[in-house]
């Protein structure tokens, strides 16, 4: 306990005694209770006498206080108040000596009825505060309280009494001083009013919380306060004041006329009552106003704080501006709306204005503070500017400006860092960011502009930065954060999709759309990656999720009729657009609509073409044709082979649009196509390439040199186009085709690089070159379209001209007709090796064969001696003189020969020739050969061929024979003439074929003859896949010879020659294979008619008239019953006709084939077997042939 100091002066205690009412906040009744038991009237009546003494300490009524606490003491002697009363009045006494015991023994029952009470602290804090220390502590704490230093003062107060003045007059300083201190208003203002509510009607306590209502901006309740006061006689001057001071600064609208009303009514005697009734008319004057009211507007369009509001705001503060030149608020919000749109030289020069006119000092601290501000954000806005255009010198110039105007903020180090890292320093920058973080701790600018710096650098240090900010920063870059993750796991999926790994990327997706769920071309990409895995069911849904949030987003319907698009799902994208009013569609949006328009007209024409109805497609284009509608007309024209219609509407298109590149070359091309040559090539000379053509036109470009004739223009094309990588496997297969003749190994090796472009085979097949999975990917399939089938088709052909082949062939074939025995039948046994090879630009040959012909014996008589019609053995002779009949014939021997032949050629696409000699110990040897001649006429391929070949069909027209009655030699005919062949077929279901020959055939020792021929006939195919055919058709043939030679005797040529003969003929055809099997079917049925004129057995004008001259001369004349002559004949008859060959392939070089041929008619049944091996050099995993073509004997070459 404090001593109290004896020299204070008796005048001092009472002011003191008068000063300390009791502070009856700290009263309760529990306390009361505690203190000693009472009857509930009893502390009604002690409630009753506190509230009294409130009251009397609120209005200063000290009678009133007294009074009160003289009866509560006689009723609670013992009340904790009553003794902390009784102190007071003690510590207020004269006579001190007296009062330091009593109130000691006061103190001593207070402490012993209620210890460690709020009473016995409020009476321990009265009695320190009479104290010599005690004042001493109060004076240094008012000092501080003075000196502003607020935070100090309230400490000193509470070292007095802690947080619990003990009277009002302690309450009112302490809690004036703590409320100045930052963040204790809101905590003051409770306590103040809780003041007000223990004291009612206290103008002190309420003058207080007037001041913390308006300072808290609780201008409503404050006002309310002043009107209580105003009731107050010796408080209402100082609230009018207060109001009026208050209402003054109020902007003028009906809210503030309002209040002046209020403020008139109650203060009527105010001294300021006169002034307010000015403000009110004046106000109410201005609200009539309409330029007034266009400030009043603009000001609260101001409030809402946007760039639009604050251009609106503008113009209503010109026009207000106008008719109220001199108000400063106004031009401090033309101000405020100026530097709000950075407008900041305008914005500084309004302020400045206003700053001028302005009478307030309180706006007048605005103005200036609006104007410093102003200012610096002028100097930023320069520096922004010279750091955009690069000018980093002007731009750090006026940074530092600005900081040498405000050290204390963060923008103009922003600004530095700025211009270091624009400069690559980012070091420098780091400095200075972090610089600028130190003097605004809660920059969000600062942070940002950190996290730009380290995103630069790494993603993985912009997060370990965002880690270090505190949690209460978190949430504002939370997006920053989400886009770090986002960067992350798109950077993934980017990886993955580049890997073509569309496994992973499908849930990486799945990720970043949790995180960016409302994105359409996310959930496009999702889409496509679903497709990819052949999951178009996941691809919808991914678009049904979104547009469940995004319907009528125009970005997100155009994603997904995109998608749509892609899947050539047309009807769904138009439908998915319609879904947007077509007032909010894009431009993008327009656009795909018009493409799906289009699409779907000439997916229509294209159904008609493809339907057969080209001319309505047609029509259907013509409608209303756009550009793009001619030049597909001219590409169909071209497809058709139309290429005058061609070139009409190519030079249509050019006539709108003459540099149209796509119908200059077409014309090109059209040209070309209808042998105009000199004009195509004086257009090919106007196309240059540059480097930027694109590598399709500039591979047609090299297809039309070369079919202009100059290959090496052509080859400097390909050659340029193939120094890089091309994904056009076109591009290769054109330059392959190019080369084929003259570098058939480099055409194949870009033949290889064009199937791994178009997925035939991988690149590491392609290079180096993998012969077995080349030729296996050259196999024919069903699922191609034009470009892989052309691939396989030309890679199948260029490998087996180009890979040498060896064939070792066994033939047996055996023959049996209705002539004598020992003609006719014909057993024919041929061996042939034969090999192929690619030479001179083609494909030349070698054949060797052993040719082995065995007929039967003749019948003979009962002589030993056959008289059948072979040689002249049949012609018997009588003497002429005697009469008797001269003895002749001919022993039976086999007419059987053999002997080695060999034979050469070479073709290419254009030339074919051949040259050969019948097999060595033939009777008759004879040269043969042909060269044949190709090309196309239209759509008529035709070839024309000249050639000698032998007529195989007997021992005697192949081999020749020796008359065993003469010795003379006969037969070896060979056919010498021209062959004219024609066909017609378009790749459709049929085709058409025709022959036409004319041949001589001659012999030795057999009379010349002449054939005619005409052939032709139609196939229908009634299946045509890669691996399977199946064909029927119709057959005709005509044969015509000047002459029948077909008999056996001396002079005949021993081949089948009727003068007329017709056939006609159906033919089936199966043929199937796959990898290493392939097998056919080949069957006819027909009939034919066949009409022989008579003819001399023995033509005189043969070796037989010379024969017969020498006999006669002798004496002998020719029996009467030898036959000289074979009458006229014809016949009719069907014929049937079946062969099976099959081929196993049995390594990578080697296949082994077989087959039979059986064929039926009357009189005439010739049949054959076959066994052969086919090694290649090279490896080949290709097709095997179908239909299988087995090498054939020189003999049947035609």
């Amino acid at each position: 306990m404090h001593a109290v100091n004896p020299a204070l002066q008796p005048s001092t205690l009472k002011v003191v005694a008068l000063r300390c009412i009791l502070l009856l906040s700290c009263l309760s009744g529990a306390t009361f209770a505690a203190a000693m038991p009472v009857s509930s009237q009893q502390q009604e009546q002690q409630q009753w006498l506190l509230q009294q003494m409130r009251i009397g300490e609120a209005v200063h009524r000290d009678d009133l206080v007294r009074d009160s606490l003289a009866r509560l003491e006689l009723i609670a002697p013992d009340h904790p108040q009553v003794l902390v009363g009784k102190i007071r009045q003690a510590l207020a006494e004269k006579t001190q000596a007296q009062n330091v015991a009593w109130i000691e023994q006061l103190l001593t029952r207070l402490r012993q009825q209620t210890p460690e009470s709020a009473p016995l602290r409020q009476a321990q804090a009265l009695i320190k505060l009479h104290s010599q220390d005690g004042l001493r502590q109060l004076q240094q704490a008012r000092l501080l309280a003075t000196a502003g230093r607020f935070d100090e003062a309230s400490a000193a107060f509470e070292e007095l009494f802690g947080k619990e003045p003990p009277d009002l007059a302690m309450a009112l300083e302490y809690w004036s001083a703590r409320s100045r201190i930052s963040g204790q208003r809101a905590v003051v203002l409770g306590h103040v009013q809780a003041l007000d509510r223990d004291y009612p009607g206290n103008a002190s306590v309420r003058q207080m919380l007037v001041g913390l209502l308006f300072a808290e901006d609780r201008n409503d309740e404050a006002l309310a306060v002043l009107h209580q006061l105003a009731a107050d006689p010796q408080a209402s001057g100082n609230a009018a004041e207060r109001e009026y001071n208050y209402l003054i600064k109020l902007p003028v609208n009906p809210q503030t006329a309002q209040a002046w009303q209020a403020f008139i009514r109650y203060y009527p005697y105010s001294p300021f009552a006169k002034e307010a009734s000015k403000q009110l008319a004046v106000q109410q004057s201005l609200l009539t106003d309409p330029a007034w009211q266009a400030g009043v507007k603009a000001k609260r369009l101001l409030e809402k704080d946007t760039a639009t509001n604050s251009a609106a705001a503008e113009g209503l503060l010109h026009r207000a501006i106008k008719a109220y030149p001199e108000n400063p608020s106004l031009y401090g919000a033309l101000g405020t709306a100026l530097m709000r749109q950075n407008k900041y030289p305008a914005a500084y020069e309004a302020f400045s204005v206003a700053l001028s006119k302005e009478q307030d000092t309180d706006y007048i601290s605005k103005w200036q503070d609006l104007q410093a501000v102003t200012r610096n954000w002028m100097i930023l806005q320069k520096g922004d500017e010279a750091l955009q255009r690069k000018d980093y010198r002007a731009a750090r110039k006026a940074y530092q400006q600005s900081r040498s105007l405000k050290a204390g903020s963060a923008a103009p180090l922003i600004g530095l860092a700025n211009v270091a890292m624009a400069e690559s320093d980012d070091i420098a920058a780091e400095v200075l960011l972090l610089q600028a973080r130190k003097v605004e701790p809660a920059n969000g600018s600062v942070v940002r502009a950190l996290m730009r710096l380290y995103r630069g650098q790494s993603s993985e240090r912009a997060e370990a930065f965002l880690n270090t900010l505190p949690a209460s920063n978190q949430p504002e870059f939370s997006s920053l954060r989400q886009s770090i993750e986002l960067e992350r796991l798109n950077l993934q999926a980017e990886l993955a999709n580049q890997r073509s790994d569309w496994a992973q990327l499908v849930p990486l997706l799945k990720k970043i759309r949790l995180l960016d769920q409302d994105n359409p071309w996310l959930t496009y990409r999702l889409a496509a990656a679903e497709i990819a895995l052949d999951r178009p069911r996941g691809a919808d849904d991914a678009f049904r999720q979104l547009l469940a949030r995004q319907s009528h987003n125009p970005e997100a319907r155009y994603a997904h009729g995109l998608y749509l698009a892609n899947e050539d799902r047309d009807s769904e994208v138009l439908a998915t657009l319609g879904q947007v009013p077509a007032a909010a569609w894009t431009d993008n949006m327009r656009e795909l609509d018009t493409r799906i328009k289009r699409r779907q007209l000439l997916a229509r024409a294209e159904q008609l073409r493809n339907a057969g109805h080209e001319p309505q497609a047609i029509a259907l284009l013509l409608r209303d044709p756009i550009v793009e509608d001619l030049g597909t007309l001219a590409d169909w024209a071209a497809q058709r082979e139309d290429h005058t219609e061609a070139e009409s509407y190519y030079r249509k298109v050019l006539k709108a649009q003459p540099q149209n590149a796509e119908a200059q070359l077409g014309l090109i091309e059209a040209l070309i196509a209808m042998g105009r040559i000199p004009e195509a090539r004086t257009d090919l000379e106007k196309n240059v390439v540059t480097p930027s053509t694109l590598a399709p036109r500039q591979r047609r470009l090299a297809n039309a040199w070369s079919a202009v004739g100059d290959n090496s223009k052509a080859n400097a094309l390909f050659a340029n186009l193939l120094k890089t990588s091309q994904t056009d496997p076109l591009i290769y297969r054109d330059a392959a085709r190019l080369m084929a003749r003259d570098r058939p190994q480099q055409a194949l090796d870009n033949y290889a690089r064009s199937m791994a472009a178009a997925g035939l085979i991988s690149p590491a097949q392609a290079s180096p070159r993998d012969n077995v999975a080349m030729t296996e990917a050259s196999r024919a399939k069903n699922s191609d379209d034009w470009m892989p089938r052309s691939l396989r088709s030309d890679v199948d052909e260029l490998y087996k001209q180009q890979n040498p082949t060896v064939n070792l062939y066994r033939d047996f074939a055996w023959r049996t007709d209705n002539t004598a025995p020992g003609i006719s039948d014909l057993t024919t046994q041929t061996t042939i090796l034969r090999i192929d090879s690619p030479f001179a630009q083609g494909q030349g040959f070698v054949q060797a064969e052993q040719v082995d012909l065995e007929a039967t014996a003749f019948d003979t008589d009962s002589d030993g001696l056959h008289r059948e019609e072979f040689g002249t053995c049949a012609v018997q002779y009588r003497d002429r003189t005697t009469g008797a009949l001269v003895s002749n014939g001919c022993r039976s021997t086999s007419q059987s020969t053999s002997g080695p032949s060999l034979a050469v050629g070479w073709k290419n696409a254009q030339w074919a020739l051949d040259l050969g000699h019948t097999p060595q110990g033939f009777e008759v040897g004879n040269w043969l050969g042909g060269v044949g001649y190709s090309s196309d006429w239209k759509t008529i391929g035709w070839t024309l061929t000249a050639s000698r070949r032998p007529m195989s069909n007997s021992v005697v027209s192949y081999a020749g024979a020796v008359d065993p009655v003469t010795g003379t030699r006969w037969g070896g005919v060979t056919s010498n003439g021209v062959t004219l062949s024609l066909s017609h077929d378009e790749g459709g279901v049929d085709g058409v074929w025709a022959s036409f020959g004319s041949h001589w055939l001659r012999g030795k020792n057999v009379v010349d003859n002449q054939r005619f021929s005409a052939m032709t006939g139609y196939y229908y195919r009634l299946m045509d896949r890669a691996d399977e055919r199946m064909r029927t058709g119709l057959t005709l043939m005509y044969w015509g010879y000047d002459k029948d030679l077909s008999e056996y005797t001396l002079g005949q040529g021993g081949y089948y020659s009727p003068q007329q003969y017709y056939s006609i003929g159906v033919p089936f055809n199966y043929a199937w294979r796959n990898a290493n099997w392939s097998a056919q079917l080949e069957s006819s049925v027909g009939w034919s008619f066949s009409k022989t004129n008579g003819s001399n057995l023995y033509p005189l004008d043969g070796p037989v008239g010379r024969l017969f001259s020498q006999t006669a001369a002798t004496g002998l004349d020719i029996d009467a019953d030898t036959s000289l002559t074979r009458a006229a004949s014809s016949s009719t008859g069907a014929s049937v006709q079946l062969q099976a060959m099959v081929e196993r392939r049995l390594t990578d070089h080697l296949v082994l084939g077989s087959g039979i041929s059986l064929q039926h008619s009357e009189g005439y049944a010739p049949s054959r077997a076959m066994l052969y091996l086919r090694y290649t050099f090279d490896e080949w995993q290709g097709n095997l042939p179908m239909p299988i073509e087995p090498v054939t004997p020189y003999a049947d070459m035609r």
